[in-house]
């Protein structure tokens, strides 16, 4: 995120301005290389034990068993280390069965819904349930992430006075930041044979654009954040920082990056007013039950809940009991509320608590942890004009744009 020399970030016409642009955009060149493919372990919440397919333009292949319809339907059983197949009143077994470069309909056991996808499948079975990996471009897995992580902020809320240009320079924005994220990120699941999961613990990955996605006009992004070591910069971003944002290493500890490419302050571009204040999510308040925090916590009697504070964000939480004092740190707490409660109780790392006799009034600002990109307030910026670049340069000032 940008430091506190740019909390007026302010742009002039001239040679000041063309400098600043050719700054950003000069960079060393990256000795990381990036995929041409990204593997992305789909449905991973899901116990698979048994899924319809529907699959069309697709070439398919099985061991030794041969499968000449490329459009058809497939029922999928896992066993131990097998699969179960039945295919035109035909029933076989393998331990792979894989789809290239179709389109699938996947049906679940006792869920409606069904998931549509498109690129190369493949589905093995580990320890009775099946695995399903599917192989997309670097760029059609940037294009649908983004969608699924950005759509609801692409297609409602648009003020009348926005930017023409708005929807181009944000999605050039949140594409740049969603492509450093997941190449920053790609041995989370190496283990399981695949690259990245489908789920918020990499990036939310839906498996299909919407039917109204404008493809025609899209100009996809082919940039990438670094840090100032070179290297791919892990782009964190949330939903609404509330007005106030910090370095990475206020909430995580650990944090081994290079916490001086995020910006650190107000969210605040051109004059005073909050980018962010329009979410729905600027101010929440949630209520717990001092009992069953008490029994959360492992601590009893407590009497007083005091968040410390760094950078404007908590990082501890100080409990008096009657037996004395403790802190709890403040991604703990989050965690333990959120595993109980629903990770919506408490929707960010800022606000203030207030005990009464048998509860907690919990006031809190914003929704996510405040590191990287605001997604709220990044596309107020571009309803302002903001332009891909300063976008991006306001959240994360010490980082570079590598083109690729």
């Amino acid at each position: 995120m940008l430091s506190c020399l740019w909390d007026r970030f302010l742009y002039k016409i001239g040679i000041d301005f063309i400098l600043l642009v050719f700054v950003f955009f000069t960079n060393s060149i990256s000795s990381e290389s990036l995929p041409s493919k990204i593997r992305i372990g789909i449905l991973s919440k899901y116990p698979l034990d048994q899924i319809q397919i529907r699959y069309s333009n697709s070439k398919v292949f099985s061991g030794n068993f041969r499968i000449e319809k490329n459009n058809s339907f497939l029922l999928l059983k896992a066993k131990p280390n097998m699969i179960n197949v039945s295919y035109d009143s035909k029933n076989f077994t393998t331990d792979l069965i894989g789809f290239l470069g179709g389109q699938y309909d996947i049906s679940l056991t006792n869920q409606k819904e069904k998931f549509h996808y498109t690129g190369d499948l493949e589905i093995t079975s580990n320890r009775g349930k099946l695995r399903l990996i599917l192989s997309v471009s670097r760029n059609e897995y940037v294009r649908i992430a983004t969608n699924s992580e950005f759509g609801v902020l692409l297609d409602s809320g648009v003020p009348a006075t926005a930017s023409p240009n708005w929807k181009e320079e944000y999605k050039s924005a949140v594409e740049t930041v969603v492509l450093s994220y997941a190449m920053a990120n790609l041995n989370r699941h190496r283990q399981e044979g695949y690259d990245l999961c489908d789920l918020t613990h990499c990036l939310h990955f839906s498996g299909k654009l919407p039917n109204h996605a404008d493809l025609k006009n899209h100009r996809s992004s082919n940039q990438r954040l670094l840090n100032r070591n070179g290297k791919t910069l892990e782009a964190f971003f949330h939903s609404t920082c509330g007005g106030n944002l910090s370095h990475p290493n206020v909430l995580w500890k650990n944090f081994q990056g290079d916490p001086d490419s995020f910006r650190s302050g107000q969210d605040v571009w051109k004059g005073n007013k909050i980018l962010c204040e329009s979410s729905p999510y600027i101010q929440w308040e949630s209520f717990l039950q001092r009992s069953e925090l008490e029994e959360v916590l492992g601590i009893k009697q407590i009497s007083r809940l005091q968040p410390i504070r760094k950078e404007s964000r908590i990082t501890e939480i100080s409990l008096q009991t009657e037996k004395g004092d403790f802190t709890i740190p403040a991604a703990q707490f989050l965690s333990k509320i959120g595993k109980r409660f629903g990770w919506n109780v408490l929707k960010s790392n800022d606000f203030e608590i207030k005990a009464s006799q048998h509860r907690f009034l919990i006031q809190g600002k914003g929704f996510g942890h405040g590191v990287g990109l605001c997604q709220y307030g990044a596309r107020e910026m571009a309803f302002q004009g903001a332009k891909s670049f300063e976008i991006l340069k306001f959240y994360f000032p010490g980082a570079k744009l590598e083109n690729h």
